[in-house]
C-alpha cells in the first residue's frame, strides 16, 4: 500500500503495521516495488491529485502482474465537486454555500489548498490508453444539473473554461 497523504492518521499505521501490513509513503511516478509485483492496484479519488500522471500509470502498468487489474476511480476537475470544495461535496444536497457553483472553473475565488492537475477526462483517456489495456470505462456519476444556466452549458460546449 503506498500512502500520500500527508495528515496520516500515525497510530492507525502503527495498529496495521503489527497486523503486518507493509505500508509504505510513495511518489506515485516512482513506487517502491519490483516489477509485476502486484495482481490488482486501486486507486479512489487519488490521481487528480497527481501532478506527473503519466508518470503514475506507468508505475501502475510496471507493477502490475500479467493479467493484473487496475481500477482507478478519478474525481473529473471539470464536475461540480470536482473543484475539492468542501461545499460542494454533496452537490444535491439543498444548503448554504459562499462558493458559487464551478468556481473553481470560472473565477476560482475561493482556491483550495491543495494541489489538483486539472486534467479532462480526455487527457485520462488518452494516459490509460497509452500505459494500460483498458477492458472498461465506466462513466461517473452526473452532479449539478439543477445548477447550469445557460451561460455555463454554452461554455461547456465550447470548451472555453479554464
Amino acid at each position: 500500500m503506498a500512502e500520500s497523504n500527508a495528515g496520516t492518521d500515525r497510530d492507525g499505521w502503527r495498529t496495521l503495521r503489527r497486523r503486518g501490513l507493509d505500508l509504505r509513503r510513495a511518489d506515485a511516478a516512482a513506487l517502491p516495488f519490483a516489477d509485476g509485483t502486484f495482481d490488482i492496484v486501486v486507486s479512489t479519488s487519488a490521481f487528480e491529485h497527481i501532478a506527473d500522471v503519466d508518470g503514475a500509470l506507468r508505475e501502475v502498468a510496471r507493477v502490475l502482474k500479467p493479467g493484473g487489474v487496475a481500477h482507478i476511480d478519478i474525481h473529473l476537475f471539470t464536475s461540480l465537486s470536482g473543484g475539492h470544495h468542501l461545499e460542494w461535496t454533496w452537490p444535491e444536497r439543498d444548503e448554504t454555500r459562499t462558493v458559487p457553483p464551478w468556481d473553481h472553473l470560472r473565477r476560482n475565488l475561493y482556491p483550495v489548498d491543495y494541489y489538483l492537475n486539472r486534467w479532462r477526462e480526455g487527457d485520462y483517456w488518452a494516459g490509460f490508453q497509452k500505459h494500460l489495456a483498458v477492458k472498461e470505462w465506466l462513466p461517473g456519476r452526473t452532479e449539478g444539473q439543477r445548477y447550469l444556466t445557460a451561460e455555463s452549458t454554452r461554455k461547456a460546449n465550447a470548451s472555453v473554461w479554464m
